[in-house]
C-alpha cells in the first residue's frame, strides 16, 4: 500500500485488518454455519473463510473507531465502512489522488490481497459482497456490493407483472441489481395470439403457468440439422429450455402465460423440453418438504434434469399458512435468485423477509399473485396465510457458469442450522 504520510492511521488500519482476516477466529460467537452438500472444492475451500469474514466484521467495527478522527477531518465517516473497504479493492488500480472522493489527496494503489478478497466473498452470505468472475478469465474479479438495505425496496420488489398483454422483459441486468438473470412475463390472447424474439447471447427458459402455447425455436448455430429448427406445443407447467443465439415464436390460439428467464451464457447447450408429467413421476424432481408449519412442496422444472450453463428454475406451493425457504438460508456467493408469485388467487397473500440482519429486516412486505422479488443476497424465507397457500417461481442464476450451478448448496441462518435444509432431494447425485 501507498499511502500519504497524513493517512499513516489508516494504512496501518488497513495492514491491522489484513493480518485479522488471516487469523483464526477464537472468539465466543462463530459465524452462521455453512451448510455444504456438494464435494464443491469452491465451497470446501471458501468455508475456511468463514471464521476470517466473521473476525473481520469485528475488527472493521473497531477500525470504524480508529477512522474517526481522519473522516472528520475529511468529509465525515462512510455509510457503511464494508462498502468503502470494498471500492478501495476493486479499485486497486487507481493511483489518481483527483479520483479518490473519500479521502482527498490519499492515492488509491491498494493492491487486492487474495486473503481479504475471499474473505469478502464469503461475507456475501450476509449481504456486504458478492464477486463473480468472468468465464473467460478466471483470474479477473468484479466486487458488487449488494445488500437489501441499499436497495431499497421498490428495487427488490414489483407488483403485479402479469397485468399486461404481449411480451415484456421486467428484470434485467440493466435495471436491476441481478449480475446475470432476467425475467419477463408473455402474455397472449386474441387480442395479442403471437410474440416472436431472438435470445441473443442469453439461454432461456420459458415456463407455462397457465393455458396452452406453441413455442417455434430456430437457431441456425446448431449443427445437428433435426434440432435447428423446433416446434414444441407447451401446457401448464410444462417448460422449455432454449439455447442462445435462437430465433423464438411464441403463439396461441386461445390464451397463454408464459414467465420467461433467461442469463448470459458463453457456451451453447442443446434445446431441451421437459413435460411436468414426466416431473411429477420423479421423487428427484418433484417432492414434499419440511416439517410442521413449513411443508411445501418442490417442482424442480430446469434442474439437474437438463444441460444449462447458469439457470435453474422451478416452483413452490406450500401448505395452507405454512413457511417456505426455511430453514431461512442463502446462497449470494454462487446464485442469485428470483421469487414471482402465481396461483394465488384473492384474498391469498403471503409475507416476505429478505435480510442480512435478522434482528433488523431490511425488507417485510406483503406479497400477492403477479408479484415478484429480487434476491442478490440476503436470507429469504417467506410464509402464506392461514386458509391460503403460497406459490412461487423461482428462478436461479449461477455466478459461474456451470460450476456453481448447484441447487441445494446453501448457508443456513445461525440458530436455524442443526437439522436438514430441506433441499437434499435437489442435489445432483
Amino acid at each position: 500500500m501507498f499511502f500519504a504520510k497524513k493517512d499513516c492511521r489508516l494504512s496501518l488500519t488497513i495492514q491491522f485488518l489484513r493480518r485479522t482476516l488471516a487469523t483464526p477466529c477464537r472468539g465466543p460467537n462463530p459465524p452462521a454455519a455453512a451448510v455444504v452438500c456438494s464435494p464443491n472444492a469452491r465451497l470446501r475451500e471458501s468455508s475456511r473463510y468463514d471464521r476470517n469474514a466473521h473476525v473481520g466484521t469485528a475488527a472493521l467495527r473497531q477500525a470504524q473507531g480508529r477512522l474517526s478522527a481522519v473522516h472528520r477531518a475529511k468529509r465525515g465517516p462512510p455509510a457503511n465502512l464494508v462498502t468503502e473497504l470494498g471500492r478501495l479493492i476493486e479499485d486497486g488500480s487507481n493511483t489518481d489522488p483527483s479520483k479518490n472522493d473519500s479521502y482527498p489527496g490519499m492515492p488509491l494503489a491498494m493492491p487486492p490481497c487474495p486473503k481479504m478478497k475471499r474473505a469478502f466473498n464469503r461475507r456475501a452470505a450476509t449481504g456486504y459482497a458478492s464477486m463473480s468472475r468472468s468465464p473467460h478469465r478466471k483470474s479477473r474479479m468484479t466486487m458488487t456490493v449488494t445488500t437489501p438495505a441499499q436497495l431499497g425496496t421498490d428495487q427488490i420488489v414489483l407488483r403485479k407483472t402479469n397485468k399486461h398483454v404481449g411480451r415484456r422483459i421486467l428484470v434485467n441486468p440493466a435495471n436491476s441489481a441481478m449480475q446475470h438473470l432476467a425475467y419477463g412475463r408473455i402474455i397472449l390472447n386474441t387480442a395479442k395470439r403471437e410474440e416472436s424474439f431472438s435470445s441473443e447471447d442469453r439461454e432461456t427458459g420459458l415456463i407455462c403457468l397457465s393455458g396452452q402455447a406453441t413455442v417455434v425455436v430456430e437457431n441456425s448455430k446448431v449443427k445437428n440439422s433435426e434440432l435447428k429448427s423446433s416446434e414444441t406445443i407447451l401446457e401448464p407447467y410444462d417448460a422449455i429450455y432454449i439455447p442462445r443465439d435462437s430465433a423464438v415464436q411464441v403463439s396461441t390460439s386461445s390464451h397463454a402465460d408464459l414467465a420467461e428467464f433467461s442469463a448470459d451464457v458463453v457456451a451453447s447447450y442443446p434445446l431441451q423440453v421437459v413435460r411436468y408429467a414426466e416431473v411429477s413421476k420423479d421423487p428427484g424432481l418433484k417432492f414434499t418438504t419440511g416439517g410442521s408449519s413449513c411443508t411445501r412442496h418442490i417442482n424442480m422444472l430446469l434442474a439437474k434434469n437438463i444441460e444449462a450453463g447458469r439457470l435453474i428454475v422451478g416452483f413452490t406451493d406450500s401448505e395452507p399458512g405454512n413457511w417456505t425457504s426455511w430453514p431461512p438460508h442463502e446462497h449470494a456467493a454462487m446464485l442469485e435468485e428470483i421469487y414471482v408469485y402465481f396461483n394465488m388467487p384473492d384474498p391469498a397473500y403471503g409475507i416476505q423477509l429478505v435480510y442480512t440482519n435478522a434482528e433488523v429486516p431490511e425488507l417485510v412486505t406483503v406479497v400477492r399473485d403477479g408479484d415478484a422479488v429480487l434476491l442478490p443476497s440476503g436470507f429469504h424465507p417467506n410464509v402464506s396465510v392461514p386458509g391460503h397457500r403460497i406459490c412461487f417461481l423461482w428462478a436461479m442464476a449461477a455466478h459461474r457458469e456451470i460450476e456453481d450451478r448447484q441447487y441445494g448448496v446453501v448457508n443456513v441462518q445461525r440458530g436455524f442450522d442443526q437439522g436438514p435444509t430441506g433441499l437434499e432431494a435437489g442435489r445432483k447425485k
